[in-house]
């Protein structure tokens, strides 16, 4: 519950799925940051959640790589969520790590009303009835790749190290990128 136990009993991440898919919206980032919170302070040996400020930057907090692969792996376990061990620094305080982590558990709660979630289920259940190894499939994944990349890329002075490896796609044009596409494919 909102006293920061969430995930750490019964079946662990999926009964905080289920609490949070229970609240309403409003509350869901509360109780979800009350965990986030208790587990900074485990992590940190701080002797209560409530020292540990909401929109206090990690690194003021006291956190260090050793601190962000513990807080990342307390997470995983209570959250289910395959956390990167960076996610203390690429969401730097409690309450940004929290956004992410809630737009983790409960993948497309907040795109709902957003016209393009019926599209998006549409191309997952195309997906799902392609064949691994389907030509189809592996364009349309390349394609849902680069979109990703294009739409979540951080600002130029510091990319992330999970992008692109050869080149930087984010200046390609869209016939650069299908013609990439095209030559990955043997097309």
């Amino acid at each position: 519950g909102a006293d920061g136990d969430a995930g750490a009993g019964g079946d662990g991440p999926g009964a905080l799925r289920r609490e949070l898919a229970g609240l309403a919206e409003s509350e869901r980032f509360g109780t979800l940051l009350a965990l986030v919170r208790t587990h900074v302070a485990a992590v940190l040996r701080y002797r209560s959640a409530e020292e540990v400020g909401p929109d206090r930057p990690f690194k003021e907090l006291g956190f260090d790589s050793i601190a962000a692969v513990e807080l990342r792996n307390r997470l995983r376990a209570a959250t289910g969520v395959r956390l990167p061990a960076t996610a203390a620094f690429d969401h730097p305080t409690p309450s940004l790590l929290t956004r992410f982590v809630l737009s983790e558990v409960l993948p497309g709660e907040s795109a709902a009303e957003h016209p393009a979630a019926a599209r998006l289920d549409e191309l997952d259940a195309a997906l799902a009835v392609l064949p691994a190894e389907d030509p189809r499939r592996t364009g349309l994944l390349s394609r849902l790749r680069a979109l990703l990349w294009k739409h979540e890329s951080a600002p130029e002075e510091e990319q992330p190290a999970h992008g692109p490896a050869e080149g930087d796609l984010t200046a390609a044009t869209a016939d650069e990128m299908f013609a990439l596409i095209d030559r990955e494919l043997g097309a």
